[in-house]
């Protein structure tokens, strides 16, 4: 199952970088079940550390949160080298967030997995080019 999710993000990648207007060739993605999302992308590190240890007031420090798995996102830029996306994350409501977060905290709509990231947040294929 990875094995096929690895392998079409990789497919995604092949095209997206050939095209700059991407966006309606990358697969529809959703959040995963609390899914960290933060307001700035040099936050991600210490909120990872901070939801690995519970600490929810560091959490807020730094300006980040946990969200519900299956909301709707559009990236707006893949960061290429940062392994953090800019996305809009979609509310039922109709509102929605600018935020950044790894790869790994999205999956793609109707699959379970999660898109890869290593431990160290690295994305295991090659991100897509960036997408406005």
């Amino acid at each position: 199952m990875r094995f096929g999710l690895v392998a079409m993000m990789l497919a995604f990648g092949a095209v997206l970088g050939a095209n700059e207007s991407a966006q309606a060739q990358m697969p529809p993605l959703v959040t995963v079940d609390n899914a960290l999302v933060c307001s700035t992308y040099r936050a991600v590190p210490q909120a990872y550390q901070a939801r690995d240890k519970g600490d929810s007031a560091w959490l807020k420090d730094l300006d980040c949160t946990t969200v519900k798995g299956g909301l709707k996102v559009t990236v707006l830029d893949t960061y290429s080298g940062l392994y953090v996306w800019q996305m809009r994350v979609h509310l039922p409501e109709g509102r929605g967030a600018t935020v950044v977060a790894r790869p790994c905290e999205l999956r793609v709509e109707g699959q379970p997995a999660p898109l890869d990231c290593l431990h160290n947040g690295k994305f295991s294929a090659p991100p897509p080019s960036a997408v406005r």
